[in-house]
């Protein structure tokens, strides 16, 4: 019986001969001699976000739409396209939204922060992504979007908002 358990166990390591593929991959890219500049208005900035009442409030709805920028200058003319990705801890209830700090004494809870683009579309903070065509005939790009608070439980309460996000910008 354990002769045959071993010819089985030696049928099983050499039934199985390794096999390998070999696979290309082209990779394809593009040198600057530079990038362009963040504004020192858009480095570590705080954007103040209008008040918001919450009564009345529908949730998962966006109140209190406030705008903000991303300033670059000085963009070479080889960089056509600038893309932009926020990131930054999610909401439990809504991971698509910014998480705020809450359960600190005067801080609020039951609402997030929503990031949307220019046209008002939200930029999942999970995994997002917008592009800007950069205007050359100018040494400023005023990349643009908005903030907005979002409802994201029936019980909530007042109180101070603040969330943290980071950007990152890549170039085409």
């Amino acid at each position: 019986m354990i002769k045959q358990f071993l010819i089985c166990l030696g049928f099983i390591f050499t039934c199985f001969p390794g096999s390998a593929e070999q696979i290309t991959i082209n990779i394809s890219a593009k040198l600057s001699s530079s990038t362009c500049s963040l504004s020192s208005g858009s480095n570590n900035s705080v954007v103040n976000m209008t008040t918001g009442l919450l009564n009345g409030k529908n949730l998962g709805v966006p109140f209190g739409l406030t705008p903000f920028n991303i300033i670059i200058e000085n963009c070479p003319l080889e960089i056509n396209t600038v893309n932009v990705r926020f990131t930054g801890a999610s909401d439990e209830k809504m991971p698509n939204l910014l998480q705020i700090n809450s359960g600190a004494e005067g801080e609020a809870n039951g609402v997030a922060i929503g990031l949307y683009d220019m046209n008002i579309t939200n930029l999942d903070i999970r995994n997002n992504f917008s592009s800007f065509n950069l205007t050359h005939s100018s040494d400023i790009n005023k990349l643009s979007f908005y903030a907005a608070y979002v409802k994201t439980s029936g019980e909530m309460s007042p109180g101070k908002v603040t969330g943290v996000t980071s950007f990152e910008i890549s170039y085409d």
